[in-house]
């Protein structure tokens, strides 16, 4: 089973657990979290792998997330738009670690 740390915080109810302090969780235990805390724009999710790479899911508007991978060293993030409906086959398909040549067609964005 694959495992992450997740941190997130959802507006409307105010739940949210701080990236200080992220919480291991398994896929099923994420897919739980996105549905209660991706609810309106500014809510986010976001998971950090074994190797502490992270990547965060934004809810924009009220049908697309966007999924971003931060490079520091590159001072960019790598990302994409996700719709809401999809967002659980997503969370379901992640790779057990976020290398950009895991995630998919992403598009860079400079810091």
């Amino acid at each position: 089973m694959i495992e992450f740390r997740a941190f997130f915080n959802c507006k409307a109810t105010g739940e949210s657990l701080s990236g200080d302090a992220p919480s291991s969780v398994s896929t099923s235990g994420i897919c739980d979290i996105a549905r209660r805390v991706m609810r309106e724009e500014g809510d986010f999710l976001g998971l950090v792998d074994s190797a502490g790479r992270v990547l965060q899911f934004r809810m924009e508007g009220y049908r697309t997330v966007w999924m971003e991978t931060p490079v520091p060293g590159e001072r960019a993030s790598y990302g994409r738009s996700v719709l809401l409906l999809d967002l659980l086959d997503v969370l379901r398909g992640l790779p057990s670690s976020f290398e950009l040549s895991r995630l998919g067609q992403l598009e860079r964005h400079q810091w």
